[in-house]
């Protein structure tokens, strides 16, 4: 079932992405809207119905701009109908309809459709904009009324047809039928507009009815022919990643919901999840699995996790995750110490990058990396890593095993900041001067002072 615009308050600035058709949650009803007590579908066969056949405007950019309608671009269609308006004829005043219906302005888009009216009102197009429109808005009394009115009337063609087809996919569980008839439209005339937007709504409704009911498969080949319609439809993209996630395709989900990301979608929770459930899913032994591809998928679990930990889950979130990671950065901690035991500073260097990239908490690590590129000479860098390690000690009370803020003030003048390491020296002093815990500590930090 499709939502009314009015019950989602749309915005209406024109270079918004506002569709004429918004999916809602699933239908849980079978509710048919069916003019004169029947289907007009199977009332009239399609090889009965009335052979007029609309002439229409075919330069590529009328075309373009009916997409631009169909599709909810409204900045795009508003510059081309503006070209175009005055050589459209009737159908300048039912674009002008639907862009307006877009925009919010919906007493602009009747008038525009009367204005139709008065020129024709035997082109179905007219009636077939009405019905849309009105079911667009939650009107559909209206829709129904103009349907009947109309096939009464004018008989059945292949406009009316999608309208109908349109107007079911606002109805609970209208969806199948709804397609089935915009569908039949399209047979009628293949190159009948405005249909687009409807078939990739009405199959994303589809996708989420049989992914609700638990058939996959068939909720994904859905979401797929809705995206062949709508490439850029949000909500569905999101439907794919919930249909790829549930049968533990969780890499090509995590692609789905990164690309909308990058685009500027709010899902970073929803990515930091998939993330989490990637990450924990790659560390599940694979029977007969060689030690390289064990190593391989290993590194891609934490790389999962630490994704999702820098999209914002929490320690708590992470669960399991959490205690994996800072495994891991306790192991290259002390690969790191044994290499530089053996005086092997890039590989210690690269054992405490790792080891703080999985777990930045962990001030051991930190320390010994600082004295790492002390000694490489990247004095700048040892500086900045002792001045967090000497910021948490001191916040947590932890008397640190050696004097971190003579360390750092060494590393400071190394890196041609005396002026900076006199300031380290006594703001530390001024904390804890009067610390009996700390008292070898002071009388060093006044010999540094005096020399600086």
């Amino acid at each position: 079932m499709l939502n009314s615009r009015r019950s989602l308050q749309l915005p209406m600035q024109p270079t918004s992405r506002i569709f004429l058709l918004l999916p809602l949650a699933l239908a849980a009803c079978n509710d048919s809207t069916e003019p004169n007590g029947g289907d007009a579908a199977t009332q009239i066969s399609e090889s009965n119905m009335a052979k007029r056949r609309i002439q229409r405007e075919a330069a590529e950019e009328v075309r373009a701009l009916r997409r631009h309608i169909d599709l909810g671009r409204t900045a795009e269609a508003t510059t081309l109908l503006g070209i175009w308006s005055a050589r459209l004829g009737i159908e300048a005043d039912l674009l002008e309809a639907r862009l307006h219906t877009l925009l919010g302005n919906d007493t602009e888009a009747v008038r525009a459709i009367e204005r139709a009216r008065a020129l024709d009102p035997l082109d179905p197009r007219v009636s077939a904009t009405m019905i849309e429109i009105s079911a667009a808005v939650g009107h559909l009394d209206t829709a129904r009324a103009e349907l009947e009115r109309s096939m009464d009337e004018l008989g059945s063609s292949a406009e009316l047809m999608r309208a109908q087809g349109v107007m079911e996919l606002y109805q609970s569980g209208g969806a199948r039928r709804g397609v089935s008839k915009i569908e039949s439209a399209l047979r009628l005339d293949p190159d009948l507009p405005f249909v687009d937007r409807s078939l990739a709504q009405g199959h994303l409704l589809l996708a989420k009815e049989a992914l609700a009911a638990g058939r996959p498969t068939a909720a994904l080949e859905s979401a797929q022919r809705s995206l062949s319609f709508d490439p850029q439809e949000v909500e569905t993209r999101r439907v794919l990643a919930d249909i790829l996630a549930s049968r533990s395709r969780l890499e090509e989900a995590i692609l789905v919901i990164s690309e909308l990301v990058d685009e500027g979608e709010p899902l970073h929770g929803e990515l930091a999840s998939l993330h989490k459930k990637a990450g924990i899913a790659s560390l599940i032994p694979v029977p007969q699995e060689t030690v390289e591809a064990r190593q391989a998928r290993r590194e891609r679990a934490l790389e999962h996790l630490i994704t999702a930990r820098e999209l914002g889950l929490t320690d708590e979130e992470l669960a399991s995750g959490a205690r994996i990671l800072v495994d891991e950065a306790e192991r290259l901690a002390e690969r790191g110490s044994a290499a530089y035991r053996e005086d092997d500073l890039d590989a210690a260097r690269a054992s405490f990058e790792r080891a703080l990239r999985y777990d930045p908490d962990h001030l051991s690590a930190r320390n010994h990396y600082a004295v790492v590129l002390y000694r490489l000479k990247d004095y700048a860098d040892a500086a900045r890593q002792w001045r967090e390690v000497m910021v948490v000690m001191e916040g947590e009370g932890i008397i640190p095993p050696e004097p971190i803020h003579l360390n750092l003030a060494q590393a400071q003048v190394q890196d041609g900041e005396r002026d900076g390491a006199r300031g380290t020296l006594e703001r530390w002093l001024e904390r804890n001067e009067s610390n009996e815990d700390y008292a070898d500590y002071v009388v060093q930090t006044r010999e540094v002072l005096s020399r600086l």
